[in-house]
């Protein structure tokens, strides 16, 4: 390789660093701004997921409500049922 060649690949080095480090700098630049926007955007996300949780909880208190007041529910708590096999005996099965 004569001499020419080599300043011609030493100054295309030279300006490739040159350019490399531009390129870091603008991106590092860049860096903290998404940071801050993504948590913004999680911010967000959780509002949102709050408000659509107590819209829902919202929505079956009106249901709920409703219902109680067209009489379709009962006002007292559900029937407890439970059971268990008595005096050691072994429980009926029904197989599907």
């Amino acid at each position: 390789m004569d001499a020419a060649n080599v300043q011609r690949l030493a100054k295309d080095a030279v300006r490739l660093r040159a350019q490399s480090v531009a390129i870091c700098s603008s991106c590092n630049g860049s860096i903290v701004p998404s940071h801050q926007l993504r948590g913004q955007h999680r911010v967000l996300l959780q509002e949102i997921a709050k408000h659509r949780a107590a819209t829902h909880l919202s929505k079956l208190h009106r249901l709920t409500a409703g219902r109680l007041r067209s009489g379709r529910l009962p006002y007292g708590s559900v029937a407890v049922v439970s059971g268990a096999s008595a005096a050691g005996g072994s429980c009926d099965v029904i197989s599907p």
